[in-house]
């Protein structure tokens, strides 16, 4: 595969990149396995900076051309999140033009972008240690559970069928199972019964050669919750709670899940806030990112932590913040890990002095696509 090279033309001597055309202050690598309107958000400043996309075949497909033509390099891959030549054809490119920065905004890309960075000597964004903290739900539970103390569910990694089997053995049914880096509840299952886990245990038998890299925990009857919002210079800066009407887990007999926020009013805001916010800052994570935390309360009244990522949420939680805050956390995220201007004029009020611009409740409905058949 050939790769293509910027266009030519006399450097600036006070670039970092030797290899940079004048026309271009920074050069920038974006990893997507998700679309995202990067083109628009970067506006103007687009022709300020080369910029680079590597993603998956569904991107480049959802891309019009007016998007496409943002970009000065766009190679898409199949089967792209489990593709080691994105980052071989990364580190190629970086070889021509090396990057000033690396952007990538979906949780499936952030251990593979984390690498680069560390490869490619790029300081702005999550380490690996840092990113690791946030995608490894074995050592997030453990750090939670051991140094802040704060209720999590049982639970123990599955490195192989016996570990499940014994796991349920010592514990009992019901339990859930689901990948240690996982994301959206994609390949949870909630094991019910002996019959569940036989299906389970068939759905693992390709994988026994190799460490399956999951974890099991007790599954928590209760109402869940997400917490969205973003930290800065390890500060909560903007948080608050939302409450599902079904959940992910439950895709396969739910038609549908929805959110809407809690009003300020509703005691369970504080003590919501107060347990996202002390995992938060036991977690350590970069200098500035978005969030996305789970929890339950149960029928006693007791915060169950679920688990918490360094994104943005999906579904319709973006543009729910974007409606209660008028901040867009995902457009906000790319312009601090390509290390321009954030354009938050309110970066530095703390989240309890913090008003919300819609004092409404904002709720989102996300309706599952079903295959049907018409008579």
């Amino acid at each position: 595969m050939s790769v293509p090279a910027p266009p030519s033309g006399p450097v600036k001597k006070q670039n970092r990149n030797p290899s940079k055309p004048q026309q271009y202050d920074k050069t920038v690598l974006f990893l997507a396995s998700q679309y995202f309107p990067y083109a628009e958000w970067l506006g103007k400043r687009s022709k300020s900076i080369y910029t680079v996309l590597l993603c998956s075949l569904d991107v480049e497909k959802t891309m019009d051309f007016g998007s496409k033509r943002a970009f000065n390099v766009i190679q898409s891959f199949d089967n792209y999140q489990n593709n080691n030549r994105v980052e071989f054809q990364a580190l190629q490119l970086h070889a021509i033009t090396p990057f000033d920065h690396i952007v990538c905004l979906s949780e499936e890309d952030m251990i593979r972008t984390a690498h680069l960075r560390s490869k490619m000597g790029i300081e702005i964004g999550a380490d690996v240690a840092t990113t690791e903290r946030f995608r490894d739900k074995v050592l997030m539970k453990t750090m939670v559970d051991e140094e802040i103390n704060l209720i999590v569910p049982r639970f123990s990694p599955v490195d192989c069928p016996m570990d499940l089997i014994r796991y349920i053995d010592q514990n009992g049914y019901p339990v859930v199972i689901k990948p240690k880096q996982g994301y959206g509840s994609v390949n949870t299952s909630v094991i019910r019964d002996e019959e569940k886990l036989l299906q389970v245990l068939d759905e693992l038998v390709e994988q026994v050669d190799s460490p399956l890299e999951m974890i099991v925990e007790s599954f928590i009857s209760g109402q869940m919750y997400h917490v969205d919002g973003y930290m800065y210079q390890n500060e909560v800066k903007m948080i608050w709670p939302s409450a599902y009407v079904n959940t992910v887990v439950d895709f396969e007999t739910n038609n549908f899940i929805a959110g809407y926020s809690l009003h300020k009013s509703n005691p369970l805001v504080i003590r919501i806030q107060e347990n996202v916010r002390d995992t938060l800052y036991c977690l350590q994570g970069d200098i500035f990112y978005p969030f996305h935390a789970e929890v339950w309360v149960t029928p006693e009244d007791e915060i169950v932590f679920c688990e918490v990522a360094a994104r943005t949420g999906g579904g319709g939680i973006p543009v729910q913040m974007l409606e209660l805050f008028a901040v867009n956390l995902s457009k906000t995220y790319m312009q601090y890990q390509c290390g321009e201007e954030m354009t938050l004029n309110t970066l530095d009020i703390p989240y309890e002095q913090r008003e919300a611009a819609n004092p409404n409740c904002v709720a989102w409905l996300f309706v599952y696509p079903k295959i049907v058949t018409f008579a």
